[in-house]
């Protein structure tokens, strides 16, 4: 508790907060006690003052100082939150090689340019809107993560690789009612939100904090946390849980389908350790669908709880009305386009089928570009696959373009389905054939993805026929 404190004391980077790119050779340079720099995922962390506090001791984060620890790192502490740790000492971003110019000359986050990006705001007796201009067309609610804690007013707009940070103290108090539209060609953004004083004018929208108005890299975004409420918990499998997440009354969330959200809890011992989740919709049939996901409300996840797993002791316990930290979806994750695509299959085991639920009811929702989807399930038995009877409702519903095939790698003596792991022989007779209008997704632990690609590229598929999550 006393790093926890004191790290959200003050800034103890060294750099005034201000972030910068880092070469190799500048990092070389602190390597000694009382300067010590080490970079871990390609971020550069001034740890001097961390090295009292590091459970194996100073002598042991010596060992990363002045270079890239992340292999050191991934050792011995690969599921410890270090950006949330360590939030205090972010120098800025580890670049390849040494850059013409010096890199204080270079911040990591630039101040967007009114030719490129800027805000305004207006009023009305009920309501303060504030508009995000781009030249960016096309724009969505899976575009906005919102976030609002009494007056401070956080709205974060992911354009690509980059965000666009709106961040201000409001000038008066505003309801949990927001509102979020776009222009008719998606290139602005409009957040409608409703005062508490009706009748009331501003002066002015409010005073900016942190990173009003700035575009920022996503790879170098600290990831955002707020603390969510678990509302019911509903079992799947014998060791397989659907969870229903309420987002805090000020936030709106909508994940894009296929992308993850970061799970984050304390570990008696270990500290604060986080994991990757991919929301999946509330059911399979439509009719079902809770419709405060697509207000940007709520999220549900389907967690498997590993005997060994890094977030079991918390997951494992997890009831309707605790709190579980969730952090913004992974917007550096770039699944490959399926706008030309006629045939979409996926190769999935366990629960590696998470991403499947949420892009397959995308693919089935288009009426006027048709796609044909074979779901390859991979489970050790039965009782493991999960939404066994959703999904087969599902087939029936579409059975002209949705093929879902069950492999069991230790099946009962009734089942009557495929069996073994994944091989070519397997799974070649479902898969549709290899071509330029063909995509095949991967998803499943490790072993089971690097057999999956073997499988493809034996059978003919080409790099960019698969996309391994």
């Amino acid at each position: 508790m006393d790093w926890i404190r004191l790290s959200k004391s003050k800034d103890l980077s060294g750099t005034g907060g201000r972030l910068q790119n880092v070469t190799p050779e500048e990092l070389a340079k602190h390597d000694k006690e009382g300067n010590v720099w080490t970079a871990i995922r390609g971020k550069v962390y001034n740890v001097t003052a961390y090295a009292e506090y590091h459970p194996g001791g100073a002598e042991e984060l010596m060992r990363a100082a002045g270079k890239d620890g992340t292999d050191l790192f991934n050792e011995v502490h690969r599921w410890v939150n270090y950006e949330s740790m360590l939030e205090s000492c972010l120098v800025g971003r580890l670049q390849e090689a040494s850059s013409k110019n010096d890199a204080m000359d270079n911040p990591v986050v630039p101040m967007a340019t009114k030719e490129s990006l800027r805000y305004d705001w207006f009023q009305s007796d009920k309501h303060v809107t504030v508009v995000v201009y781009t030249k960016r067309k096309g724009l969505t609610r899976e575009n906005v993560i919102l976030d609002r804690s009494g007056r401070e007013l956080k709205l974060c707009l992911i354009l690509g690789q980059m965000q666009y940070r709106v961040h201000v103290e409001l000038e008066g108090e505003v309801s949990d009612e927001v509102n979020v539209t776009f222009g008719a060609s998606g290139a602005k953004v409009d957040i409608k939100l409703a005062k508490v004083e009706a009748g009331r004018k501003w002066s002015k929208l409010g005073s900016p904090l942190g990173m009003d108005g700035r575009l920022v890299s996503t790879e170098d975004c600290v990831r955002n946390y707020r603390a969510c409420v678990v509302e019911s918990r509903v079992e799947v499998t014998h060791d397989t849980a659907l969870f229903c997440v309420r987002l805090p009354p000020g936030t709106r969330i909508w994940v894009p389908a296929g992308h993850h959200v970061y799970v984050r809890g304390e570990v008696s011992g270990v500290g604060q350790v986080e994991r990757p989740y991919t929301p999946v919709p509330s059911s399979l049939t439509p009719e079902l669908l809770d419709p405060r996901v697509q207000q940007g409300v709520a999220l549900y996840l389907m967690i498997k709880v590993y005997p060994q797993g890094a977030l079991t002791p918390v997951l494992a316990e997890l009831q309707p009305g605790d709190h579980l930290d969730i952090s913004d979806y992974d917007a550096t994750l770039a699944l490959p386009p399926l706008v030309d695509v006629t045939s979409v299959a996926f190769l999935v085991a366990g629960t590696g089928f998470t991403p499947v639920p949420g892009l397959v009811m995308q693919l089935l929702s288009q009426e006027v570009r048709k796609v044909d989807v074979t779901v390859f399930f991979f489970n050790k038995q039965e009782e493991d696959i999960l939404w066994r009877e959703q999904l087969t409702e599902l087939e029936q519903r579409h059975n002209e373009r949705l093929k879902v095939i069950h492999v069991l790698s230790d099946p009962g003596r009734e089942w009557g389905g495929r069996t073994g792991r994944i091989r070519r022989e397997v799974v070649e007779n479902g898969l549709p054939a290899p071509g330029p209008v063909t995509m095949v997704m991967v998803c499943g632990p490790i072993p089971f993805n690097q057999s999956a690609v073997k499988v493809l590229q034996e059978i003919g598929y080409q790099e960019n026929m698969y996309y391994v999550f």
